[in-house]
């Protein structure tokens, strides 16, 4: 697990201010969303846009689209990040998705050190993985939206 300096909170919060910053002809309200695991109290879910084609999806000045969710645990010996997928796709003409690049990070318990490594990535395949250090969700960020994000990227240790 990743430890965090904040939790899901004031993570959605920099989300919010980040989104507004570099895609501010984007509905924050339709993109973000935050939803406390019902099996877990201290846990919450963060997801950015939708996984079905009709949902918005975050765009970059790119013309990339992104999707995903931020797994965040608050207990009383700090935050942590436990699990993302975030995906990265260049839309055909049409809207569909041509390429994609998922990032994921399993929960602990998802782990197969055999078959799937827990952080790794998708290049436009899903049964292909590579396997990756853990990102830190504004590396993720930053990856997606590129240099401009570090001008909100101090706002939040």
């Amino acid at each position: 697990m990743l430890k965090l300096a904040y939790g899901a909170d004031a993570f959605y919060r920099w989300l919010a201010v980040a989104i507004r910053t570099h895609a501010p002809a984007q509905h924050v309200d339709q993109l973000l969303r935050r939803q406390v695991d019902p099996n877990h109290r201290d846990t919450a879910v963060i997801y950015i846009g939708g996984t079905k084609p009709s949902d918005p999806k975050l765009v970059s000045s790119f013309g990339l689209a992104a999707h995903g969710k931020f797994v965040i645990r608050s207990t009383r010996a700090g935050h942590e990040l436990c699990a993302y997928a975030f995906t990265v796709a260049k839309p055909a003409a049409d809207g569909t998705p041509r390429n994609f690049v998922r990032l994921d990070l399993n929960a602990e318990f998802h782990v197969d050190p055999n078959g799937e490594p827990r952080s790794h990535l998708h290049p436009s395949h899903d049964y292909v993985r590579i396997p990756t250090a853990v990102l830190h969700p504004k590396e993720l960020l930053l990856w997606f939206f590129g240099a401009p994000l570090w001008a909100v990227a101090g706002k939040l240790q």
